[in-house]
């Protein structure tokens, strides 16, 4: 299974058709620190090989400043993936996780 997705929204959602739909995609946040961040999703997609489908794996995100000091992690996710659509295409996971009230102690990159 490797990462093929991993961004920051003010909104994400799928679709009837499932699709992805993502609102305000950003990587810089602009503010004076200490403050606490205002409401975000973390939209992360995995791809694994056919061999994989129906196998359980575990997903973490680990945030941390540019000193490497922890500032929130997530708790682990348990992940099987899915049978694909259609035969031949990817097989995928898509995950939308909701961040509210992390914390950014000072600045950073």
């Amino acid at each position: 299974m490797e990462l093929d997705l991993a961004l920051l929204a003010d909104a994400a959602n799928f679709s009837a058709e499932r699709k992805l739909n993502l609102l305000g995609e950003f990587n810089v946040f602009r503010a004076t620190p200490p403050i606490v961040m205002p409401p975000c999703v973390l939209v992360v997609r995995v791809v694994g090989h056919v061999s994989e489908i129906g196998q359980a794996h575990r997903l973490g995100v680990r945030l941390r400043n540019e000193d490497g000091a922890l500032l929130w992690s997530s708790p682990d996710l348990g992940i099987t993936l899915p049978e694909p659509d259609i035969v031949g295409l990817p097989v995928r996971c898509q995950i939308i996780a909701p961040l509210t009230g992390l914390p950014i102690p000072g600045p950073g990159t």
